[in-house]
């Protein structure tokens, strides 16, 4: 269920921005600007990424 309401989303986005570009004269780099403010966006409304390695990792290789 999760699967079909992501294609869902992903198609509607794809509407829109497809949309936009035909009615406005939009370069693609405003388009994907305004993309990144949205994901800012909902990053700080509260989402949780977890780390799946270890980020103080003292085995990698040190360049001398």
């Amino acid at each position: 269920m999760i699967e079909e309401q992501i294609d869902q989303l992903n198609d509607e986005l794809r509407k829109v921005i497809h949309r936009f570009k035909l009615e406005y004269d939009l370069p693609v780099e405003a388009i994907i600007g305004v993309m990144d403010f949205i994901k800012a966006d909902l990053v700080d409304a509260g989402v949780e990424f977890e780390v799946d390695f270890d980020l103080d990792d003292d085995d990698e290789e040190t360049i001398t």
